[in-house]
């Protein structure tokens, strides 16, 4: 047996990784509560926006948030600026909270006790929230361009880039050596990575589930959030 192999029999299952992961998710409820507070509003308004009272096509969420609070007979012009300047606030907070969230999973994965301040410290230095939004901007070009790419260098980037957000927390280096410590580190561990995206596309097409969908989606996603900060603390291990 190879030894890459041989390494990746040890790294645990993709599927068990949802226990360890709802064990951090529990033991750090509140903080978690607040950094998912986004996504369950979007979550709890696609549910809405699915149910019809009058029969006709369900409406989008953001009108029936606007005209629940402002009445169905509100201004034109104002309802567009409003709404505009409304869902951009929830767009900057929704990445804002997304970032934390990746500092939120490594700090949980390596068993700390996670503290909103402890987080937003964190954030703040060491211009660590402008290097992860560089990160997360270069990553997805890099694997939009690879899709774009007869689709098998996209695969590829997928893998081999897949730790370069953990690794940016954990190090606060550059983001080029972020990106050369994810290449190295996930190579002969494809399935590794690629178990835990295919469980995180099951536990997302739940969606389609009718009504209810959007939050047992986001529900089951929500505790899965910490398995791929689980599996970066597995592979690093082994690579050391």
């Amino acid at each position: 047996m190879s030894a890459a192999k041989s390494t990746q029999t040890q790294t645990t299952s993709a599927f068990d990784l949802f226990g360890k992961s709802y064990q951090i998710i529990r033991r750090n409820f509140e903080v978690f509560m607040v950094l998912f507070s986004i996504s369950g509003l979007f979550a709890l308004w696609e549910t809405l926006a699915r149910i019809s009272d009058d029969g006709e096509k369900a409406r989008g969420w953001g009108s029936i948030f606007v005209n629940g609070i402002f009445g169905p007979n509100v201004d034109t012009g104002s309802y567009a600026t409003g709404s505009a300047l409304f869902f951009s606030f929830i767009g900057i907070l929704y990445f804002v909270l997304f970032l934390l969230v990746t500092i939120a999973v490594v700090r949980g994965a390596q068993g700390n006790s996670l503290k909103l301040s402890g987080i937003w410290a964190e954030f703040v230095s060491k211009w660590l929230w402008l290097k992860l939004i560089g990160t997360y901007i270069l990553l997805i070009l890099a694997i939009f361009i690879g899709f774009l790419m007869l689709i098998l260098p996209g695969v590829i980037l997928l893998w081999r880039l897949f730790l370069v957000p953990y690794i940016m927390v954990e190090q606060k280096g550059s983001i080029a050596s972020a990106f050369r410590g994810s290449w190295n580190m996930t190579r002969g561990h494809a399935w590794a990575i690629y178990s835990v995206i295919l469980v995180s596309i099951l536990l997302g097409i739940t969606n389609f589930f009718p009504i209810i969908g959007p939050l047992v989606a986001f529900a089951l996603s929500s505790i899965y959030m910490v398995a791929p900060a689980l599996r970066y603390e597995e592979l690093k291990k082994q690579s050391s």
